[in-house]
């Protein structure tokens, strides 16, 4: 399968919840002939597919309207990893 990513090692698209631009790392993808690269926005911290032809679909997105204690939590829970064997 060829994806036909482009040569550039980054790609800058639109980000599929706030359209913000979103400057995304392709080399590895590229490298590995993937068909698919996820991605996060760096603004409204939703995560995105990247497609080899700048097509994105929306994976999820924090609510749009949240109250300052949902605010909080999000920032609190933001970096949370989960590890099984932890």
């Amino acid at each position: 399968m060829n994806n036909h990513w482009p040569e550039s090692d980054e790609m800058s698209v639109c980000c599929p919840n706030c359209e913000s631009i979103v400057a995304v790392q392709i080399t590895v993808v590229r490298e590995f002939d993937d068909p698919l690269r996820p991605a996060d926005c760096q603004c409204c911290h939703a995560e995105f597919h990247l497609f080899s032809d700048g097509a994105t679909e929306l994976l999820s997105a924090p609510p749009r309207w949240a109250t300052a204690r949902g605010h909080e939590l999000r920032k609190q829970f933001q970096n949370l990893v989960f590890d099984p064997n932890g």
